[in-house]
């Protein structure tokens, strides 16, 4: 006996032993990266908890006023909330930059930030609504959330937490107010921790999520005792390593314990989380209302704390997740001691594998029983509810294009307190930028900036930007070019103090249309490249005020107008628009004479060896376009003769379909390889236009979830060349013309596939592509089932000189598309964004479920037809999914991925294009659909042996 209480003994002092070596190591581990900016105060300080706290002043420059919060304090205020940082001034955004060289950021890696408010009993200023302050707070180039608070702030701080995949080497957050219904913004504290890439959470944005970042909803330290305060971080044990903060609920009946409980899981939750635990004799319900339609993910951890607990079954109960009143997302059966290797005090998890949607009802019910022979009810120690993005975080300003900027604030002390990104999700109040995803500056516009020197001696960095080597025709200097400022268009320096020469580089701007230097203090000569700019391209130039170059004796245009005289501005604009006509005769004479020598050269084309062969265009043989090489060398499309093209297909042996080009012949090339073939009939309502945009789009966009264009000819007949898809359309396996699609996890892969493939043309080509055209008979399937979008006839790439409209929409005289598909908005307007092809998307999911065509016939036989939307949305309504969904699809399939994908479609299909998802948002839902369909749960369980990782945890300390 006495030896098996000393070998007892020596267990439990090797335990705690290893327990505290644990703690310190990971305390130690968990504070490297650790940076905490108290936001106005004058010093840094190490607080009780260990953590040392930096000024903000340490940061960047700081164009805010701090100052200390009113005496109104709840009990024991931390240090970092004694003071505040408000901006008053009229800049759109104010930005925290944390850097990869001060503080350790790295691209790719997850983070949590954490921003806090407390202000006490009143603020420094007024506010747009009394006793109630409101502004919105951004990360890197978006929205993160929207702040507000009521005055007095009797309760705790205020704070937005999120979990985020840095895009760069730094990390951003801004806060933005002044703007309609904003007040100027505050804040109170801003932390940045490091997370472990193998966290639930973290590889759930890896993996799932396309690295979208999670929102704090809640997180609840369950049967707290009520003296308990807030749980974070804690240097001396017992906190959260990661600095999270917890909630305490006191809810009874509460099970504690003062042991040691083991926490070494994927997602490590406080000691002091997992000693105390909620506990029920039959049965409970955790219950959160939530944003709607929107995705989440949530871990539970539990611990088994009672000694009355000694074996297996005992305490056993189930849990279920309820993501709508009646959709089950999954459900899993617990043993606590059995499934901790029959141990006490060790913790256990369950969490979700894949993003859980929670529909339009908004709200998420967790239910857990006591299993019938079970002695003991259910229990829960804590809960972590974090809400995802809502789309894609945005790619941000073009990279060559910020450092370029940062080149130009850098230069100028007044423009010092500018950062973070410079157009999204506000631009600079001196910037306009393109609307692209990834935008361009096109406009600067520093008039009456305060601006001052000698642009030679301080300007030396900007102007480095564009030094050219004219005898080696490169640019020269560490610092890039500026005329990475492509879309550059109007450039306003006026009102300044700016002195010496006017820098020649201006000229190098490829895109300048406008440029004010007016009432500046510029001498010397104005450089030659300018001159001829101004007289050759239109450049509208103005430099007015300028008294050391427009003296008496100076009468040019550019001379007398002045920033304030838009006439006179506009009437050296006319010169130069004189100027710039002339060259573009010149130009189209020139042209004239080429377009006359190259329609007789002879052209290269590719046979199906894709060897280079001469051969004269002549008589019925002569190229549809015998004037032009259709497309660059850059396209990897071949150019096939009209001979090989009969070769290929047996002189047009076999048709293999008919669509809106003309028919599609089955063919197969020297190689071996099958393709198919299309030849533009002479009645398509398609042509030249249409055969040449598709060539050039298919040339450029490669995705495995497009078809991939082989090649082309423009002999005799236009014709496209395709690989082959072997299980044709979706729209004939709906009809029972293809493979077999009676599982519904077939379709919802399928659906999947499409998404991804509208996803990359609506974001991952630049310039994007509106397709125009989607439907079901455009979706085609290869071998192995995989969809694939097609027909890019009537697609059209959103390029700037072709915009006719603002923002993210274009204007087409004609409307095209399929009737049933065709969004009623765009039929309306003529004007086309990504929700056209978003709408008819939504009808494709609707023939995936339903098994209908987009027009369905009245069984009367009245020959009237009635779209899908209204002949499905009453049973809808109703929830009547056995009316709705497609008889022959077997009944096997999850209910909540079938009306997870139901609600899909209708958002799809909405009449307000504003209210409908991007193909981004859609493709996540739909993979989140599949993974619950392919999953019989939708979350997971996990629990490590405590021991074990504590000696793992050791070794790790000691390398």
């Amino acid at each position: 006996m006495m030896q098996l209480a000393a070998n007892t003994a020596k267990r439990i002092w090797t335990f705690v032993s290893l327990y505290a070596l644990y703690l310190c190591c990971s305390s130690t581990k968990a504070q490297q990266g650790f940076v905490s900016v108290d936001c106005g105060t004058a010093k840094g300080y190490t607080d009780t908890n260990g953590l040392v706290w930096i000024s903000d002043n340490a940061l960047d420059t700081i164009a805010g006023n701090a100052t200390a919060v009113t005496p109104l304090e709840y009990a024991g205020v931390p240090a970092q909330f004694t003071t505040i940082r408000y901006f008053p001034g009229n800049q759109t955004k104010y930005c925290y930059v944390f850097s990869n060289k001060d503080h350790g950021v790295e691209q790719g890696s997850p983070y949590l930030v954490r921003a806090s408010f407390w202000v006490g009993a009143a603020l420094p200023y007024n506010t747009q609504v009394k006793n109630q302050v409101k502004f919105k707070l951004l990360i890197d180039a978006d929205e993160w959330d929207d702040v507000s608070i009521m005055l007095p702030q009797t309760g705790r701080e205020e704070f937005k937490e999120i979990y985020v995949i840095a895009v760069k080497q730094t990390i951003d957050v801004c806060l933005a107010g002044k703007g309609i219904g904003l007040d100027v913004p505050f804040i109170s504290s801003l932390v940045l921790r490091p997370l472990l890439k193998d966290m639930t959470s973290a590889k759930l944005m890896f993996e799932q999520a396309r690295g979208r970042p999670l929102t704090y909803m809640q997180r609840i330290n369950y049967g707290a005792p009520s003296s308990e305060t807030y749980i974070s971080y804690q240097a001396d044990g017992g906190g959260d390593p990661y600095d999270r903060v917890w909630k305490p609920d006191s809810r009874e009946p509460i099970l504690s314990t003062t042991s040691l409980v083991g926490t070494n899981v994927t997602d490590h939750p406080p000691l002091r989380v997992l000693q105390t635990a909620y506990e029920r004799d039959d049965a409970f319900n955790l219950t959160f209302s939530l944003p709607s339609s929107r995705f989440y993910h949530f871990a539970l951890y539990y611990a088994e704390l009672s000694t009355n607990v000694t074996m297996p079954g005992q305490r056993v109960f189930k849990l279920q997740v309820f993501n709508a009143s009646s959709s089950l997302f999954g459900e899993v059966t617990l043993d606590l001691f059995k499934l901790n290797n029959n141990s006490r005090f060790n913790v256990y998890m369950t969490y979700t594998k894949f993003p859980l949607y929670v529909g339009i009802q908004g709200f998420l019910n967790l239910i857990f029983t006591k299993d019938g022979n079970s002695t003991y009810g259910p229990i829960v120690c804590g809960l972590e509810l974090l809400q995802f993005f809502d789309h894609d975080m945005s790619l941000g300003t073009d990279d060559d294009e910020v450092h370029t900027l940062r080149n130009i604030t850098s230069v100028f002390p007044s423009l010092g307190s500018w950062s973070g990104d410079p157009c999204l999700p506000y631009a600079y109040n001196w910037l306009s930028c393109t609307s692209d995803l990834q935008p361009y500056i096109s406009n600067i516009s520093l008039d009456r900036y305060d601006l001052g020197g000698q642009i030679p001696a301080e300007f030396e960095k900007f102007k480095a930007l564009v030094r050219l080597s004219l005898a080696e025709n490169k640019f020269t200097g560490s610092i890039p070019d500026l005329r990475t400022l492509q879309y550059l268009q109007v450039l306003d320096l006026h009102g300044n103090y700016l002195t010496g020469p006017i820098p020649e580089f201006l000229a190098e701007l490829p895109s300048l249309n406008t440029l004010i230097l007016d009432n500046n203090n510029f001498s010397g000569e104005i450089p030659v490249k300018l001159l001829s700019k101004a007289s050759s391209s239109g450049l509208k130039f103005s430099i007015a005020g300028n008294p050391n170059i427009c003296d008496a004796n100076n009468s040019q245009e550019f001379c007398k107008a002045t920033a304030s005289q838009e006439e006179e501005k506009n009437n050296g604009a006319l010169v130069g628009g004189l100027a710039a006509v002339g060259a573009i005769a010149a130009l189209a004479a020139i042209g004239a004479l080429i377009f006359c020598v190259v329609r007789h050269k002879k052209k290269t084309v590719v046979d199906t060896n894709g060897s280079s062969q001469q051969a004269r265009i002549q008589d019925n043989r002569e190229s549809v376009f015998p004037h032009t090489k259709l497309f660059g060398s850059s396209s990897q499309a071949q150019e096939f003769l009209y001979s090989n093209v009969k070769a290929m297909t047996r002189n047009f042996e076999r048709m293999i379909g008919k669509g809106g080009f003309g028919p599609v012949y089955h063919g197969v090339l020297q190689n071996g390889k099958v393709v198919a073939v299309k030849l533009l009939a002479k009645d398509s309502r398609q042509g030249e236009q249409e055969f040449i945009n598709e060539v050039q789009l298919l040339s450029r966009v490669h995705h495995k979830n497009l078809v991939s264009l082989v090649g082309y000819c423009t002999e005799s007949q236009l014709v496209l060349v395709y690989e082959y898809m072997a299980n044709g359309s979706l729209f004939d396996a709906l009809k029972g013309k293809g493979p077999d699609l009676t599982a519904w996890r077939y379709r919802l892969h399928i659906a999947v596939d499409a998404a991804e493939g509208l996803d990359y043309l609506h974001r991952g080509c630049n310039p994007s592509i509106i397709h125009r055209d989607v439907k079901s008979s455009n979706i085609l399937l290869d071998e192995e089932f995989v969809g694939r979008i097609s027909d890019f006839g009537i697609s059209k790439a959103k390029q700037h000189n072709t915009t006719t409209m603002t923002g993210d929409s274009q204007m087409f005289t004609v409307v095209q598309g399929s009737v049933g598909y065709l969004d009623p908005e765009y039929a309306k307007t003529n004007i086309a964004n990504h929700s056209i092809d978003v709408y008819a998307f939504g009808v494709v999911l609707l023939e995936l479920i339903t098994g209908k065509p987009p027009m369905i016939q009245h069984m009367t036989g009245t020959g009237e037809y009635q779209h899908i939307i209204l002949w499905a949305k009453p049973y809808i309504d109703r929830g009547d999914i056995s009316s709705l969904i497609d008889p022959i699809v077997s009944r096997d399939f999850n209910i909540s991925s079938m009306w997870k994908v139901i609600d899909i479609a209708m958002m799809c299909v909405e009449h307000d294009r504003k209210r409908r998802p991007n193909m981004s948002e859609i493709k996540l839902e739909l993979q989140s659909a599949l993974s619950i369909e392919l999953q019989s749960n939708g979350f997971d369980t996990s629990s490590t042996d405590p021991q074990t990782n504590f000696m793992d945890a050791t070794d790790v300390c000691a390398r």
